[in-house]
């Protein structure tokens, strides 16, 4: 084992510093076919988040994700995120995701891309 530093002096009796808690909140909509997940943490820098997963079949889903975070320094980050996942008469199987990220409520960076291919057993 290594020898401690002269500099370094540990403390005695010294708290821990108490952090807010963060929010988390599961859930299932069964009409609407959704399963929820949101957490929140509006006490320490403001962040929160949801992601919702709608699925018409267990082929199709669609999965939307957004969160927003607050750096310490000011700085709002937000993004958005879409992914959809579809089969056409269990022939094809396609994806579509779309991302955008905002900075303090200005258009900062998007891209969107999709894919298709055609269903094989191996």
């Amino acid at each position: 084992m290594g020898s401690r530093p002269s500099s370094l002096h540990v403390l005695a009796n010294d708290p821990a510093p108490t952090v807010p808690p963060v929010v988390f909140r599961v859930g299932e909509d069964i009409v609407n076919r959704t399963a929820v997940y949101e957490f929140e943490n509006l006490l320490l820098f403001g962040n929160r988040g949801s992601s919702r997963s709608h699925w018409t079949t267990c082929a199709n889903a669609t999965i939307d994700a957004e969160a927003t975070y607050v750096c310490k320094y000011g700085t709002e980050n937000s993004s958005y995120a879409r992914f959809v996942a579809r089969t056409a008469r269990l022939i094809r199987f396609g994806t579509r995701t779309e991302i955008a990220i905002t900075v303090n409520g200005e258009k900062y960076w998007a891209k969107s891309w999709s894919t298709e291919v055609t269903r094989r057993l191996f």
